[in-house]
């Protein structure tokens, strides 16, 4: 079986994503302090002490790194990363329709990754793209 677009075009994105949060996590390690990671910093209301950086620069080495991981399991239909995926979408779901339950004003952004993550868990449960991942025509040898 073949994979499917949305698979490849998912995958690619995932690794995309992978490469932003390893470019971060070396920026951060390395103590190349930018302007961009400054701004970042402050947006998130962190200091930028050097215990800060490390901090969340192995947070974002092991994001990067599991994102990666995913990236290449998904092109290769593994099963593993079908769940990880789907839990991950999952997890965006249900954090940010609590967030809505519970009257909390979400942003624009926050909206739109909402809906962008209910997307992809629906078509990621859709039975095309389930049996590229766990029929047994699509395992390979």
């Amino acid at each position: 079986m073949k994979r499917p677009l949305g698979i490849t075009i998912l995958a690619i994105l995932q690794a995309i994503s992978a490469a932003v949060f390893l470019l971060a996590a070396a920026t951060l390690l390395l103590g190349n302090q930018s302007d961009a990671s400054r701004q970042a910093l402050a947006m998130a209301h962190l200091s930028a002490s050097r215990d800060t950086l490390v901090s969340v620069g192995v947070f974002s080495l092991i994001i990067g790194g599991l994102q990666l991981a995913v990236a290449v399991g998904l092109w290769q239909r593994k099963a593993w990363a079908w769940v990880l995926a789907a839990l991950a979408s999952g997890a965006s779901v249900v954090s940010g329709v609590l967030s809505l339950v519970n009257g909390e004003r979400i942003l624009q952004e926050q909206q739109i990754a909402l809906a962008v993550s209910l997307i992809i868990l629906v078509y990621l449960i859709t039975p095309g793209v389930r049996e590229a991942f766990f029929s047994k025509r699509a395992v390979r040898a």
